[in-house]
């Protein structure tokens, strides 16, 4: 398996494991875990085109895709939802605090 058959739902993982690793002390494995971040963060910009209309294709694609366009699809699916999950937590944290600096409790 090369980089290119990895999904970005599989960085991710790759992410969240290390992140749990107990035995993570070494430089390589940092440097490691960095060029992942890095592999990560070029997907998403290289895929966010394909995502932005991805509902319109999927649906429209649907009735006729094999297995693994469902898979893959399922894969972007999910790394979109993942993606707007973070977006939303950091739009409430800055609201929060945006709030607190104005005194607004709402």
């Amino acid at each position: 398996m090369s980089s290119n058959d990895l999904t970005i739902l599989d960085l991710r993982n790759i992410l969240k494991w290390y992140e749990t690793a107990k035995d993570k002390d070494t430089d390589e494995q940092f440097r490691t875990y960095l060029k992942i971040e890095g592999m990560l963060a070029s997907n998403e910009d290289l895929c966010e085109p394909i995502i932005q209309d991805l509902i319109g294709v999927v649906m429209n694609g649907l009735h006729k895709a094999n297995h693994n366009e469902i898979q893959y699809a399922k894969s972007l699916l999910k790394t979109r939802q993942a993606r707007l999950s973070e977006e939303l937590k950091v739009i409430s944290i800055t609201m929060n605090a945006v709030n607190e600096k104005i005194g607004d409790g709402t």
